[in-house]
């Protein structure tokens, strides 16, 4: 979650420099691999197609999860189960394997382009693009604290701020409303995975990284099952914190690295029917949280996770893959599209409006869901796009560049994850 996108350009170098490089920047041996994930769009777009309306069907899942008091339904114990996961966990993780892929396709990307990836360039645009309206939640969160509105415990406010929350092993306080910020623990996992992957695709290359990230992709489970015994008192948080839940983000990045192979795309033509696509989607939406409901951990600390990386995966690999077909086609509607840009505010704001019956100002789903996209919308608009257009700016002045470049970088077609 952290689970907003940039829906702007980045521009990248598309100039070779071997000379003087700036600080925070590593460049390890000229990668052999292809740019990810053919782009079809029009050479002037700055997106990737169906992204942004993928986008919008994972964070309108969070936020019916989020509504399900307010909605008030009377479902089945396994209904009830299948319709919280579906809405719910189903989209957070869905977030996350998004995530891998495209932030691995803009470091790849611009690896093949100049032979480097910056590390300054990198952690800039990511300030540049999650602080802001991460930091405005946060004072709108204190003020309201202080004003006794709300009562949240100040250690899960500094958490939050430290992108700590999925490591929050205070104590549960009852009756305190640390639901307002508890959402933040998918921003932490993702501004974790941010702080490790750059690096070590920068110092190992895309190449080696193929294979070190499917290693670990597939020692997760064995992770997750020691630390379940080793460390009993910790089995609630185990898909919160990021050393047990961070195959998601491999799976979506070894993706990345393996468009283009021969291997890959031979074994994807064998999935071009629209049928596998719609059985993926309907075992993912359905069948893999059924199967968490009827075996629990057994399922989930073993297989699950794996089985939930690979359907998000497939998804986007075969949506990038026949852009032509009537699902692609629904996520490019310009509804989607606009959903889908305003996730990551939505995603933020939308835990002050929904969820508590009893400390939101309505019951009602549909006023409240309006308030959320309404502070979504102003947040994006008036504070989030001046901060990309300046961020913009600096680039466009080199400032995010070593002196004495005289061209500007080339843009490439790809969005920008924002967290």
């Amino acid at each position: 979650m952290f689970l907003g996108f940039d829906t702007t350009g980045v521009k990248l170098s598309s100039q070779s420099s071997r000379a003087v490089l700036p600080a925070g920047t590593i460049t390890p041996e000229p990668a052999v691999v292809q740019p990810p994930l053919r782009d079809d769009a029009s050479a002037g777009s700055k997106r990737l197609p169906c992204l942004d309306g993928l986008r919008a069907c994972a964070i309108a899942a969070v936020i019916l999860c989020h509504g399900e008091n307010q909605l008030n339904w009377k479902l089945p114990p396994l209904a009830d189960a299948v319709v919280l996961h579906l809405w719910g966990t189903l989209g957070v993780f869905f977030f996350f394997g998004l995530s891998g892929y495209l932030i691995t396709t803009l470091l790849v990307r611009e690896y093949s382009s100049t032979g480097e990836i910056s590390l300054k360039k990198f952690y800039l645009r990511r300030a540049f693009r999650i602080l802001p309206p991460l930091f405005l939640f946060l004072v709108t969160i204190v003020c309201l604290n202080l004003a006794g509105v709300i009562q949240i415990p100040w250690h899960s406010i500094v958490l939050s701020s430290l992108f700590l929350q999925n490591y929050n092993f205070f104590p549960y306080i009852p009756y305190s409303d640390n639901h307002y910020i508890g959402h933040l623990w998918t921003l932490s996992a993702e501004e974790q995975f941010y702080l490790l992957w750059p690096f070590a695709l920068a110092w190992l290359g895309p190449k080696h990284m193929r294979k070190v990230a499917l290693l670990l992709a597939l020692a997760a489970p064995g992770v997750r099952i020691c630390h379940y015994f080793l460390f009993p008192g910790l089995r609630s948080k185990l898909l919160v914190m990021f050393h047990t839940s961070y195959d998601i983000f491999l799976w979506g990045c070894l993706l990345a690295l393996c468009s283009g192979d021969s291997r890959l795309e031979s074994i994807l033509k064998r999935f071009r029917s629209v049928g596998w696509f719609y059985l993926v989607v309907l075992f993912y939406v359905t069948g893999e949280p059924a199967l968490e409901t009827y075996f629990r951990g057994t399922y989930e600390l073993t297989v699950g996770m794996t089985l939930r990386g690979l359907c998000v995966v497939f998804i986007i690999a075969w949506l990038g893959r026949n852009l032509g077909s009537w699902p692609a086609k629904f996520l490019n509607l310009a509804s989607m599209r606009a959903l889908g840009i305003l996730s990551y505010s939505l995603y933020i704001w939308q835990q002050l409006f929904i969820g508590k019956c009893e400390h939101t100002f309505s019951n009602s789903f549909i006023v409240c869901t309006s308030a959320a996209l309404t502070t979504a919308c102003a947040s994006y608009f008036l504070l989030e796009k001046p901060f990309l257009k300046l961020r913009r700016r600096l680039s466009a002045g080199y400032c995010f560049s070593r002196a004495g470049r005289t061209a500007p970088p080339a843009p490439i077609a790809v969005t920008e994850p924002a967290g």
